[in-house]
């Protein structure tokens, strides 16, 4: 059931701790990584039976960050902050990862926004979706989302990344060609995807099939793309 008081929070990520408790881990079966023809993925093995975070229900605060609601969420790859815009999902971050939006000009916790009660059923439906993406369950995310942050450019690039469909990627380079610029540019659009796993930025990979870095961390790149089956 969604807690609907109001929290004080402070300016930093730690004003999300206190609203999502720690949560027991689980331990994913070991998988080979390594197959015929994808060179540079074995070295990426001990990614795949790290511990990962099981999802809990529980209450979710939301606060405001400029324009958008703000809410600290469970998922099977720990505790994530999702952002809401005019009803649809704008953001999705792994916590700490890199390009963490700037939680500093945050405010209380708000009840009274108009779009509330449609951004508190928001997280829930982005929960029940996770989990069951991971549990192999779901391929296509139906969630509507609003890509109102970043450049003209990123959100170009963003709006392609929704065109390449589970179980396949695309290379940085390809990716470059489609949007007409520079691999370098569109690989610093990729990292700055600000929807995490719903927008597949984990489906671009280097050449030859090699993982390259990740915003949201190596371990979880890995884990998602094993999970469409990327290391068959």
């Amino acid at each position: 059931m969604s807690v609907h008081a109001m929290y004080q929070l402070k300016p930093t990520l730690s004003a999300f701790n206190t609203l999502l408790p720690n949560q027991p881990t689980q331990t994913w079966p070991h998988y080979t990584s390594a197959s015929a023809g994808r060179p540079h993925k074995g070295r990426f093995s001990s990614y795949l039976h790290q511990p990962m975070t099981h999802p809990q229900r529980l209450p979710i605060v939301t606060s405001r960050l400029g324009h958008q609601q703000v809410a600290r969420i469970a998922s099977p790859y720990g505790p994530m902050v999702a952002a809401a815009c005019e009803g649809s999902l704008s953001g999705l971050w792994f916590e700490r990862q890199k390009h963490f939006p700037d939680l500093s000009a945050i405010t209380t916790g708000d009840t009274q926004h108009p779009n509330h009660v449609k951004h508190q059923q928001l997280w829930r439906t982005l929960e029940a979706q996770l989990t069951a993406y991971a549990a192999g369950n779901l391929q296509h995310f139906d969630l509507p989302l609003h890509l109102c942050t970043g450049t003209a450019f990123g959100q170009r690039v963003w709006q392609r990344l929704l065109q390449v469909p589970f179980g396949h990627t695309t290379t940085y380079g390809e990716l470059a060609t489609q949007v007409n610029s520079a691999p370098r540019a569109t690989g610093g659009a990729v990292g700055r995807n600000p929807i995490a796993i719903i927008v597949p930025c984990h489906r671009v990979v280097g050449v030859n099939g090699a993982l390259t870095g990740y915003a949201g961390g190596m371990r979880n790149k890995t884990a998602l793309l094993r999970l469409e089956h990327y290391f068959d």
